[in-house]
């Protein structure tokens, strides 16, 4: 039985193996020998969109399952953790100088860098805060103009 599963099972790649070799041949893509070898376009073959979109794939249902989850979100959570990390390193650099002993405290120099890693620390803070909330009245609220992707 479990050699049956396994010839149906093979049978089956091989069936899309070849529905994808003729797709990628009326198109006019090489995809190579192997499975796994990069698609590359001939001159002058297909209509300019890149090769992943043109044939179909598991990869390609993959990619869009990616993209249809990720456009659910008010905030590019990627670019938002950038500058978090900025801001980390910017505040670590600051302890450091506190470390250092260079600025003596009661100096402008001081009191400069001390509100300076504060307003840091507060705005990362607000910024947490308010994606926080977005967020939440964009899931619980009916569908606002305003609430659109935002970055």
């Amino acid at each position: 039985m479990i050699k049956k599963l396994a010839d149906s099972a093979a049978a089956k790649a091989k069936n899309i193996r070849k529905k994808i070799e003729r797709t990628a041949e009326a198109e006019g893509i090489d995809i190579g020998a192997g499975a796994g070898a990069k698609q590359q376009k001939k001159k002058g073959a297909g209509d300019g969109r890149p090769a992943l979109e043109r044939v179909p794939s598991l990869r390609l249902s993959l990619i869009r399952s990616k993209r249809a989850s990720a456009e659910g979100y008010l905030f590019d959570y990627n670019k938002i953790d950038g500058g978090f990390l900025f801001c980390n390193g910017v505040v670590m650099l600051s302890g450091i100088m506190f470390a250092s002993g260079f600025y003596e405290e009661g100096t402008s120099e001081h009191a400069t860098l001390t509100w300076f890693a504060v307003a840091i620390i507060g705005g990362c803070t607000a910024l947490i805060a308010s994606i926080l909330m977005g967020e939440m009245v964009r899931r619980t609220s009916p569908p606002l103009p305003f609430l659109s992707r935002v970055c």
